[in-house]
């Protein structure tokens, strides 16, 4: 009897070992969708018909947190570009929150990433950016004041997730 609880066992916990698989993100794909939800200043969700939604990180940017100054500045701005617009996206991958990251234009043609930069509602994200204009439109907004550079030192986001909270309370 010893014997046949044991293989019973073995078995379950080889069936259960082979059908373990990770979570899998799915990529978003190319096309061009409407804006359902704003979320921050760098992410959005769109509808992919007939029912399918993605969440989209803008790539190469990182905009202030929603808790962080300027945070809701930044998603407001980015709600009057595109929310409830069409936007056209091209993905990139997909981020370890499953966001696709993607590059992404407004209904006009307009690089979102890079509009939300100009206004000094973003940093151009350098470990993920590849764009020049992206590192020129952030160096004009710093030097014209624009948005969150009207702020002597305005702290980066990666820099604030990275906070301990009392220092994230001054910076909210």
């Amino acid at each position: 009897m010893k014997r046949i609880t044991a293989i019973y066992i073995l078995m379950v916990l080889a069936m259960g070992a082979s059908a373990y698989q990770p979570i899998k993100f799915a990529t978003a794909p190319q096309g061009r969708y409407r804006v359902v939800r704003i979320y921050d200043g760098d992410t959005f969700t769109i509808l992919v018909p007939p029912n399918d939604t993605y969440n989209i990180r803008i790539q190469g940017i990182d905009a202030p947190e929603r808790r962080q100054e300027f945070g809701m500045y930044a998603r407001l701005y980015l709600e009057r570009l595109i929310d409830g617009k069409e936007v056209e996206i091209y993905p990139d991958g997909v981020d370890k929150w499953g966001r696709t990251t993607a590059r992404c234009f407004n209904h006009e043609g307009k690089d979102i990433g890079l509009e939300m930069i100009k206004a000094g509602m973003a940093w151009q994200y350098a470990p993920y950016n590849n764009n020049e204009k992206y590192v020129r439109a952030e160096q004009m907004a710093r030097m014209t004041g624009m948005g969150l550079w009207c702020r002597p030192n305005p702290m980066n986001p990666q820099d604030y997730r990275q906070a301990p909270k009392e220092i994230k309370r001054k910076y909210q």
